[in-house]
């Protein structure tokens, strides 16, 4: 791993009961293991600004996505899921 990817330390955040939650970056491989998405969706659906936009790593080819964003990604398609399964 480049060395200035290896020094990048994601931000923690805070959960919704207010305890922090450390990020943790996943490249492409991971997200589409995660969301069963082929990469060629992915970035159609970043172009339409409904998935998360990644990050670029400085001085690398590289590009991150916080897993929490993609967590949310996920969360928010079981939920339109389950809204139009209530109908």
């Amino acid at each position: 791993m480049p060395e200035t990817a290896s020094k990048i330390a994601p931000p923690a955040r805070a959960t919704t009961s207010g305890a922090p939650v450390r990020e943790r970056f996943v490249r492409s491989p991971e997200v589409r293991r995660m969301t069963g998405l082929p990469r060629s969706t992915m970035y159609r659906l970043i172009k339409q600004g409904l998935f998360p936009v990644p990050i670029p790593l400085l001085g690398t080819k590289v590009v991150v996505w916080l897993e929490t964003d993609v967590r949310a990604y996920i969360n928010a398609q079981i939920a339109a899921h389950n809204r139009s399964e209530s109908q």
